[in-house]
């Protein structure tokens, strides 16, 4: 495999047995893969776009050295444009969600649920039992997809955001009660 492709296989022993395949209502064939070295500047552009905080350029790549992370995309399957990212950073038998971004033109539509869901099968299927994640209290959004796949309230961090400055809601999700599966999100999505 050569370096523009390199993945960070803690969690899959290749990259093909985490593709999938959406069409999204423009009719853009869409996969639904982890993330390579080569999607970081694209992943950078939607982090941006989303986020006032984003990742910078060497952060995504110096992830692809430190074991532990998995992240997913949702790519055009003919152009390679991301249209959604998810990721997560694991120690031992916990994770912490990194980011979740949905480009604007294509929230709501189910990508960002499904590489969540992606995620949480993977961290289950490899011996995670919790995985927890910030977010801005006032993101009705981001909650409806948290509670939606699985996380329940578990805290709050006073201040915790800058720009503006803002507390974040810490959510939890546990192996043990979770009900969920990505290919029954899938299904969902595809509906």
């Amino acid at each position: 495999m050569n370096d523009a492709h390199q993945t960070n296989s803690f969690f899959f022993p290749g990259e093909e047995s985490a593709k999938k395949h959406l069409r999204l209502p423009d009719g853009t064939d869409c996969q639904i893969r982890q993330m390579v070295r080569n999607d970081c500047r694209a992943v950078h552009s939607l982090l941006q776009e989303s986020f006032h905080d984003a990742w910078s350029l060497d952060n995504l790549e110096e992830m692809f050295c430190v074991p532990g992370y998995l992240c997913m995309v949702a790519a055009d399957a003919e152009g390679g444009r991301i249209h959604a990212f998810a990721g997560m950073k694991s120690v031992l038998d916990e994770a912490d969600i990194t980011d979740v971004a949905v480009l604007k033109r294509d929230r709501g539509l189910g990508l960002g649920t499904f590489l969540l869901r992606c995620l949480l099968d993977q961290a289950a299927g490899n011996g995670i039992r919790q995985v927890f994640l910030e977010v801005r209290a006032s993101n009705r959004a981001a909650l409806a997809l948290y509670k939606k796949t699985g996380f329940l309230p578990a805290g709050r961090r006073k201040n915790y955001y800058r720009n503006p400055e803002e507390d974040a809601l810490l959510m939890k999700w546990s192996r043990e009660t979770d009900s969920l599966s990505g290919e029954r999100v899938l299904n969902k999505v595809r509906k």
